[in-house]
C-alpha cells in the first residue's frame, strides 16, 4: 500500500515544484521531450505485455521483440515521409556557388 509520511509530501512536493518551474522557464522544450520519452516507454510496456500474453517467452525477450516492433514502425514511417516528399513536385532551384579569391 501507499502511505503518506512527511517525507513523501515534501519529495513529491519539490518534484511538482521543479517541475512547475521548468513548464515556465526558457527550457520547457526539455519537459516536454522528457515527457515524450515517458509516453513511449509507456507504450513500449504496454507492447512488451501484449507480446508476453500472446507468446509464451521471458521478460528481456519481450523488451527485444517489442523494441523490433517500434523500430519497424518507425522505419515505416521514416520511409513513408521520404516517398510523400519526394512526389512533392517543388520547384527548387539548385544554386552552384564557386568559390570567391582574393587575388
Amino acid at each position: 500500500m501507499f502511505t503518506l509520511n512527511l517525507a513523501t509530501i515534501i519529495g513529491g512536493s519539490l518534484v511538482g515544484l521543479a517541475v512547475l518551474l521548468i513548464a515556465f522557464s526558457q527550457y520547457r522544450h526539455w519537459l516536454v521531450f522528457m515527457c515524450a520519452g515517458m509516453v513511449f516507454w509507456g507504450g513500449l510496456e504496454l507492447l512488451r505485455a501484449g507480446i508476453q500474453s500472446v507468446v509464451d517467452m521471458p521478460l528481456l525477450y519481450g523488451y527485444v521483440s517489442a523494441m523490433m516492433v517500434c523500430l519497424f514502425a518507425f522505419t515505416i514511417a521514416i520511409a513513408l515521409n521520404d516517398r510523400r516528399l519526394a512526389r512533392q513536385d517543388t520547384k527548387v532551384k539548385y544554386i552552384e556557388h564557386t568559390p570567391v579569391y582574393d587575388d
